[in-house]
């Protein structure tokens, strides 16, 4: 069922929703337009929730996470740099080295990359916006999708920028 479509994203995205929480989001890419669907237990107000937040992202505007996320049993330096991810803001980015000094582990780059690629909730713990000290990096769902992802927050986020300061001038 598709509830969000957007033709400047052009992006998939498969909610699979348990009882009580999001379990998994995966990205698919799409020849066009944004679409988001959903998968699994019926969780109307969960649901609900979703299509607010990716509703926000595609204006630039997602926040923290208003909804419950499922999350494994990770290792305390795991937690520590998911944690770290969902700091970084909407058309930004952060080197896999810097996460891992921030997660307490100044050494750990390979190993925040690692933990990206397992990220079960990609976009809403960005771990798109981690990149390597001399270029993109690794993503589990591509570079070219890891590039539009970036493009698009980026240049929404100028767009936005431009728009203030018009306002302001």
């Amino acid at each position: 069922m598709a509830d969000r479509q957007d033709n400047r994203l052009a992006l998939g995205v498969m909610v699979t929703l348990g009882p009580h929480a999001v379990e998994k989001i995966t990205l698919a890419p799409r020849d066009e337009g944004f679409f988001l669907s959903f998968d699994g237990a019926d969780s109307p107000l969960i649901k609900d929730q979703v299509v607010r937040w990716f509703s926000l992202y595609l204006e630039g505007e997602a926040g923290a996470v208003d909804f419950p996320l499922k999350m494994a049993s990770f290792p305390s330096f795991s937690e520590g740099v998911l944690e770290q991810m969902q700091k970084i803001p909407f058309g930004e980015q952060k080197t896999y080295a810097q996460l891992a000094h921030a997660a307490g582990s100044p050494r750990g780059a390979r190993a925040v990359g690692n933990i990206c690629r397992d990220n079960p909730f990609p976009l809403v713990i960005p771990c798109h916006r981690v990149v390597g000290g001399q270029g993109l990096g690794g993503f589990a769902f591509g570079l070219a999708m890891k590039r539009q992802l970036l493009d698009f927050e980026f240049g929404l986020k100028g767009l936005k920028e431009r728009t203030l300061l018009g306002s302001l001038g």
